[in-house]
Order: structure tokens, then sequence, then C-alpha cells
């Protein structure tokens, strides 16, 4: 291995070795994250919107966990990685999400309507808010969609589980 790095050989030939090195700036918590996001399409450090839950909490964004502190008919927000969609036949058009926070998961209803007026964010954000109504049936509970917003949060590259 001594041999690969001598100055000797035509790939080094002129590099002076030494303590002279350069050193790159560290990266924020967030770009690491982003960077695992891109790479790999996940990481093992931090959830991204746990980062960004400062400015997601001036939004006024409830975490996924804090939603069984509402009751059913709550308008609440929430923000997260969409993990799926699925649009079966049999729904009549409406289309079923999975968002996924730092917190944990929660399931939407997108009505066809909104859908339609809503698709290019609906099926093209890997990084969403949603703003709808909180549903209850037994120990589940879904939000019926509103509207959608991008999270302005820089690119993670994040493949959801669509199903159609």
């Amino acid at each position: 291995m001594e041999g690969l790095w001598s100055s000797d050989t035509p790939l080094f030939a002129g590099v002076q070795l030494g303590d002279g090195a350069t050193t790159l700036p560290t990266a924020q918590p967030y770009e690491e994250v982003q960077q695992d996001y891109l790479a790999l399409g996940f990481s093992l450090e931090r959830h991204p919107l746990g980062l960004a839950r400062a400015w997601l909490d001036k939004k006024r964004v409830t975490r996924i966990v804090d939603l069984a502190d509402f009751d059913a008919g709550d308008r609440v927000r929430i923000a997260g990685i969409v993990v799926n969609r699925q649009r079966p036949g049999t729904a009549k058009g409406v289309t079923f999400m999975t968002l996924e926070d730092e917190t944990g998961m929660a399931n939407l209803v997108v009505w066809p309507k909104l859908f339609e007026k809503q698709r290019a964010l609906v099926r093209g954000q890997a990084l969403i808010m949603v703003q709808g109504r909180l549903q209850r049936e037994s120990d589940a509970a879904s939000i019926l969609a509103e509207r959608f917003e991008a999270l302005p949060l820089g690119a993670i590259k994040s493949k959801s589980r669509d199903f159609r």
C-alpha cells in the first residue's frame, strides 16, 4: 500500500503529502440527512421532519403522535414523507396516502375532486403538508384531506410505494 501513495508513481507525481491537508467544512445536520436520502432514500441518523420541527411548530403543524389529543371532526395540519399512495379501482377514485413524520404514520383520504385539483402535489412530492379533518373509527384515525402544500425543506429523495 505504501507504494501506491509514493510520489514515484505517475498518478501522484508532484503531490506533497503532509499536514497541510485541506479540510472540508462540516455539514449541518439537515444536510447530512438530506445527503443520506439523496444517496439511499432513507437515513439512520435522524428524520428530516424532526430537524425541521421548530419551523413546523411555527406553522402550527401537528406531530402525528399528537393526533391522539384531537377529536373527530377537528381540523388539523400534519406534514411528512409520503410512504405510499393507493388508488384502488373499487374506491371510486378515492386516493389513500400514508405520511410519516419523526413520531409515526398517518393515513389520508383524498377525494377525487381534490386529487384532480392538486394532482402535481399529491402525485409528485416526497415531502408534503396536508390540512384536513380528523376522522375516527374505533381505534383507527385518518385525515380527510382538504388542501396540500409542498414542504420547502430542500430535496429529499424518497420513493413511495404506489399502488393503482
